[in-house]
């Protein structure tokens, strides 16, 4: 996969190792509250 996307492996396991962004978790707590107001509209 690392040739076709034409990444080093050193890269690809020091990105997959890193933690989430500040804006990553942020955004996975926003759609956790868009998916409860969606699913309390009744899919609205």
């Amino acid at each position: 996969m690392c040739r076709v996307l034409k990444v080093h492996r050193s890269g690809y396991y020091a990105w997959k190792a890193s933690p989430l962004s500040q804006r990553a978790i942020d955004d996975q707590k926003l759609l956790i509250e868009i998916k409860q107001s969606y699913d309390e509209s009744y899919g609205i």
